[in-house]
């Protein structure tokens, strides 16, 4: 394995980011913004995929790692979020740009959506299809949790149009399902899997590695573990330290869990990871990504979107949620009583927004997507310094051309964090480096990066 040092001095502590970033001053004015540019506006957009985020923010129990929005005390809210939910659908399908869009792309996530009854599956799925037009052969994904993915709401979410299951398995080894509060059993992950094989055309499992005191044998039984179970796709995520909960991360700092693996273990567990996956002749569609040998033609059209180019859209609804369109990013408040509260005043739940053309996303995208087209990039505007970027990763080896694609080599997709946040451009920087220090400084989480040969 090539040694990272040759290449990169720190490993970045944060990889997993949209882009493009909010700005100075997007809290001001935010809603009146996306009023102007969008919603009261018929604007041209250049054609591309579209994608529909919605945000479940309940959960049946919460994995101690996990920051993201959500709340176990949902049974006294949650038929009154659906109908936000429905509300905001209202809202924004009244846009004369976005009723001339087509969504290639259903993704319903959290939190745990397979929290929501049979009722409030098909209510929510009838009411997607009555505000938005879907493509022909649109991709729709249900987020579920093992515990509530029950036969029962599978069919409900089939039923209501649903083709793509998705659940977290992260990991079967015990000490690590008990140290994340992973309480899904065994028999209930086999259930699951099964019932999804029954329903879906496609399902997908997740995995984490990179846990705190992993051992080598441990991720290679844990990645044997997770392939031997039989599905259509796995995403693999390292895990990201600073993008987790403050009390589990006060955990590592008082010595009760043990320290994550440093950056180069970090790297060298990628390889593992790739290598592994590519011995047993899983197809890697994008870094994380890999299906099976019989699916290896299956696509992952939402990774195609939220990694995709200007032209790729996600409109985001619900609780925190987050909308990328051509020219605007806006995102919703993170507090599901006052968003509800914003939709039942007929508001938009709108808390930051900025006007802003990422016309190179596709290329900041491209570590995890792994190619290119030259073609693509000749038409980005003021593309200088992406082809100056470019250049320097051929020149380092980590990049090669083929008849006029542009693909990321296999010795350097462990690498691909550090990648990822050296192709961002200067200009943005500033505001990358603002949301690692906040979050430093908010978790009181400060990780070593440096890259370190043994």
């Amino acid at each position: 394995m090539h040694n990272l040092s040759d290449y990169y001095d720190n490993h970045p502590i944060l990889w997993n980011f949209l882009y493009p970033f909010f700005g100075e001053n997007s809290g001001e004015n935010a809603k009146e913004r996306v009023l102007d540019s969008v919603i009261n506006n018929d604007i041209n957009i250049r054609p591309g995929k579209n994608a529909l985020y919605l945000h479940i923010p309940f959960c049946d129990t919460i994995c101690s790692f996990c920051p993201f929005i959500k709340s176990t005390k949902y049974e006294p809210v949650i038929g009154e979020y659906v109908d936000a939910l429905i509300e905001e659908m209202k809202m924004i399908s009244a846009s004369p740009t976005i009723q001339k869009m087509k969504f290639d792309v259903v993704f319903v996530g959290g939190g745990t959506p397979s929290v929501l009854t049979p009722e409030l599956i098909y209510k929510l799925s009838t009411a997607i299809k009555e505000n938005f037009t879907l493509s022909e052969d649109y991709e729709w994904t249900f987020e579920c949790e093992a515990k509530t993915a029950s036969e029962e709401r599978i069919i409900a979410m089939v039923e209501g149009g649903a083709n793509r299951g998705s659940f977290g398995v992260q990991t079967l080894n015990p000490k690590y399902r008990k140290m994340f509060n992973l309480t899904a059993t065994f028999d209930q992950i086999q259930q699951t899997i099964h019932s999804m094989k029954k329903h879906f055309d496609l399902f997908n499992l997740d995995l984490l590695y990179q846990l705190p005191g992993q051992t080598e044998k441990e991720l290679l039984d844990d990645l044997n573990a997770v392939t031997n179970l039989g599905t259509t796709s796995i995403d693999f995520y390292p895990l990201e330290y600073i993008a987790c909960s403050k009390g589990w991360l006060r955990k590592i700092t008082n010595g009760k869990i043990p320290t994550p693996p440093l950056s180069l273990d970090k790297i060298k567990y990628n390889d593992i990871v790739y290598k592994y996956l590519k011995e047993k002749n899983w197809s890697q569609k994008y870094v994380y990504t890999f299906m099976p040998p019989e699916y290896s033609d299956a696509r992952f059209k939402y990774g195609e979107i939220i990694y995709g180019g200007y032209e790729d859209q996600c409109i985001g609804l619900g609780t925190g949620a987050i909308t990328y369109m051509q020219g605007i990013t806006w995102a919703n408040d993170g507090n599901t009583s006052s968003y509800i509260k914003s939709i039942q005043n007929k508001t938009l739940p709108i808390v930051r927004s900025r006007n802003y053309h990422a016309y190179d996303r596709k290329f900041v995208f491209f570590p995890k997507t792994m190619e290119i087209e030259k073609s693509y990039l000749d038409t980005i505007p003021e593309n200088d310094e992406i082809f100056n970027k470019l250049n320097n990763l051929l020149k380092r080896g980590l990049v090669k051309e083929k008849n006029g694609i542009y693909y990321l080599e296999e010795h350097a997709r462990p690498w691909y964090p550090s990648i990822l946040v050296d192709l961002l451009p200067e200009s943005e920087r500033n505001y990358y480096n603002q949301s690692v220090e906040g979050l430093q400084k908010e978790l009181n989480w400060f990780e070593p990066t440096e890259v370190v040969s043994k």
